[in-house]
């Protein structure tokens, strides 16, 4: 049986055949994105307020479970997805964070499993398009259910999460 999950030596095999300048890049990218991503995130105050009497309205951050980032791969991968989305997932404080991202002519992408690996994913999985989306929103033996899919994709991914609206 073949497995769409990536397990802790395979990511390694990948991250080694990825130039070292491309890892510093996807590390220097990765460093950044969090220092941003902090200051946003203290910029935003629990807000609450009795409007009417007995009406309450506002906000508060309260971070979900898990995270699925979607990281397209294509003709033109994606590796900032990674950064933008698991990384932010992290500092937002989701518990955890699975990559999905398609193979590449039927070969692992080593750039972006190294760069979603570095990003903090808890769980990789070489899976794309609406497959991989309707695997995070409905949950599979392998993939279990996300509470919120993220990430961009082509317009296939996109009408994915649309017909997939209300299971995530």
């Amino acid at each position: 049986m073949v497995s769409f999950k990536l397990f802790g030596d395979q990511i390694q095999d990948c991250v080694a055949q990825v130039p070292p300048q491309t890892i510093k890049d996807i590390k220097t990218a990765q460093e950044n994105v969090p220092k941003f991503a902090e200051v946003r995130r203290a910029s935003i105050k629990d807000v609450g307020v009795e409007f009417q009497l007995g009406v309450f309205l506002g906000h508060r951050k309260n971070p979900i479970n898990k995270v699925g980032a979607y990281i397209p791969g294509g003709r033109y991968p994606l590796l900032a997805s990674a950064h933008m989305t698991i990384t932010i997932a992290k500092v937002a404080g989701v518990k955890q964070a699975i990559a999905c991202t398609p193979p590449i002519q039927g070969k692992l992408p080593n750039a972006t499993i190294s760069a979603a690996h570095l990003a903090g994913a808890d769980e990789i999985f070489v899976i794309g398009g609406t497959e991989a989306i309707a695997a995070m929103a409905i949950g599979t033996e392998t993939i279990k259910k996300v509470d919120f899919i993220a990430g961009r994709g082509n317009y296939f991914a996109a009408e994915a999460k649309r017909l997939l609206f209300g299971e995530i």
